[in-house]
């Protein structure tokens, strides 16, 4: 979270995230329960809130969609 100021810096526009529930699969699919947040193995809901405070700071928009969308 810290360094995302330093990773937009290098030209780096775009941060694919997996799913951030609770899910059968070590990636992050088949996920389960999709509003408990905190059951993620990727951290808590308010570590995840805080790293993308800290993309939108470095100017990112995230987006799991086309640009057609």
């Amino acid at each position: 979270m810290e360094r995302a100021g330093d990773i937009a810096a290098l030209g780096v526009s775009h941060v694919w995230l997996p799913p951030p529930s609770q899910s059968v699969s070590p990636e992050g699919y088949l996920p389960g329960k999709l509003w408990n947040l905190d059951l993620s193995a990727y951290g808590t809901e308010s570590e995840l809130v805080a790293l993308n405070r800290a993309f939108s700071d470095a100017v990112w928009i995230p987006r799991h969609q086309s640009e057609a969308n």
